[in-house]
C-alpha cells in the first residue's frame, strides 16, 4: 500500500468504520480514542435523532447502559477505603430493612456472585416498559418473585439486582441518597461535568442528548428514550448518561488510579471468569475483561434501550476508547449483530491507537 494511501490515515480509517456501523445497524455512533502523550481523537458519524435531520457530534450525550457499574463500584470501594462499609460483610449490617439477599457481601454483589433473583429481568425487552417510576421496594419484591439462583459465592450470573442492591446499602449504611454518595466522591472530585445518573434535565440546552428509540411492539410508535423517566428503574446498574470525554477521563482515571484514591488495581482484586465465555471473559469489581483482537481490556459494555456503547482501557499502554451509539429498537431486535460490529469497530480503535504509541 502506497505510503500516501488514504487507509494509512487513522482518522479516516476509524470514519469509515463508524459510517459503516450507522450503514448497518445505528443512527449515530461517535468514538473517542486517547493514546498517552497525543491529543484524543475525536470522530461521529451518523444522526442523534431517528428522523436523520440532525447530525450527531462527540458532544453529545448518551445513555452509557451498564458502563454505570463502573460507576458504582468505585462508588462503593470509595467507601470502603474510608472505613464506612466492608467488602466481606453481610450486607443486612447496613441495611436491616431488607427482606431479600441480606447475607451476601458487597464483594458478591459487585462480582455478580450473589445468587439472588433478578427483578430488572422481569422488566427487560421484550416486555412493554413500565409506565411509572419503579423503586428499590418493587425491585426487591420481584426479585424475591424470581427466587434465589444458587447459594451467595458459588459462581458468576450477572445480575443487575445486585447492583440496585448495593446502591441501597450504600445509601443505608452512610445515610445519604446514593446520587449524592456518587457525585460528591466520584463525579464532582474528578470534573466529569457531563455524566449524570438519569437523561434528560430541565437545566440542559437542547440538543445536546442523543435519541435513542424503542418500540415494543409493531402496534406502538417509536418511543424516545432520552426522554422522560422510563428507566429509573435501570438505577446504577444502567441509567446513567455520558459523553465521550468524560469516559475517556473515567477510564483513564482508573488506570492511573486517581479515580477518588481508587484504581484499576482496586477494581481487579477480585477477578471471577464468566463461564459463557462470549465477549466478556471475566468480571471483577464493577468491570469487565473483554478481547480486542487478542489483547485483554478493562472496562464495561452498555445496552440500555435504545443505546449501545463500550469504555475501555488497555493497562500496559494506557489507551482509552469509549464508543457510544444510538439506534431504533423493537422488542423481538436481536442486537447481536450490531453488538459485533460495535466489538469490530472497538477492536480496530485499539489497534490505531498502539500503532500510534511512541
Amino acid at each position: 500500500m502506497r505510503a500516501d494511501h488514504p487507509l494509512r490515515d487513522i482518522p479516516h480509517r476509524l470514519s469509515l468504520a463508524l459510517a459503516d456501523l450507522c450503514r448497518q445497524g445505528t443512527i449515530g455512533a461517535v468514538l473517542g480514542l486517547a493514546v498517552p502523550g497525543r491529543a484524543p481523537l475525536l470522530l461521529a458519524a451518523g444522526h442523534a435523532d431517528i428522523a436523520r435531520t440532525q447530525a450527531v457530534t462527540p458532544g453529545y450525550q448518551f445513555c452509557i447502559g451498564s458502563q454505570s457499574k463502573s460507576f458504582t463500584a468505585v462508588t462503593a470501594l470509595s467507601l470502603i477505603k474510608a472505613g464506612l462499609l466492608d467488602l466481606d460483610r453481610p450486607v443486612a449490617d447496613y441495611a436491616a430493612d431488607l427482606r431479600h439477599g441480606g447475607e451476601v457481601t458487597m464483594r458478591q454483589l459487585l462480582t455478580h456472585q450473589s445468587g439472588l433473583g433478578n427483578g430488572h429481568a422481569l422488566l427487560t425487552p421484550p416486555k412493554r416498559l413500565p409506565d411509572r417510576e419503579v423503586g428499590f421496594d418493587e425491585l426487591e419484591t420481584l426479585s424475591l418473585a424470581d427466587g434465589r439462583h444458587f447459594a451467595a459465592g458459588e459462581r458468576f450470573e450477572y445480575n443487575n439486582y445486585g447492583y440496585a442492591l448495593a446502591a441501597h446499602v450504600m445509601a443505608r449504611a452512610t445515610g445519604t441518597p446514593y446520587e449524592s454518595l456518587l457525585r460528591d466522591r466520584v463525579l464532582a472530585p474528578l470534573g466529569l461535568n457531563q455524566t449524570r445518573l438519569g437523561r434528560r434535565r430541565a437545566d440542559l440546552p437542547p440538543g445536546l442528548m442523543a435519541s435513542g428509540w424503542y418500540r415494543p411492539d409493531p402496534t406502538l410508535d417509536f418511543a424516545d428514550m432520552a426522554d422522560g423517566g422510563d428507566l429509573f428503574w435501570a438505577g446504577s446498574s444502567g441509567a446513567m448518561v455520558s459523553d465521550l470525554g468524560d469516559l475517556l477521563h473515567w477510564y483513564q482515571c482508573l488506570r492511573d488510579g486517581s479515580a477518588g484514591g481508587i484504581g484499576l488495581a482496586d477494581c481487579l482484586a477480585t477477578q471471577v471468569a464468566d463461564p459463557h465465555q462470549g465477549m466478556r471473559t471475566a468480571y471483577a469489581l464493577g468491570l469487565e475483561c473483554r478481547m480486542f483482537g487478542g489483547i485483554p481490556c478493562w472496562g464495561h459494555g452498555g445496552r440500555v434501550l435504545g443505546y449501545l456503547s463500550a469504555g475501555f482501557v488497555e493497562p500496559e499502554s494506557g489507551i482509552t476508547l469509549a464508543l457510544l451509539t444510538n439506534l431504533a429498537e423493537t422488542g423481538v431486535a436481536d442486537l447481536t449483530a450490531t453488538m459485533m460490529l460495535i466489538q469490530s469497530v472497538a477492536s480496530l480503535a485499539l489497534h490505531a491507537g498502539l500503532d500510534m504509541v511512541e
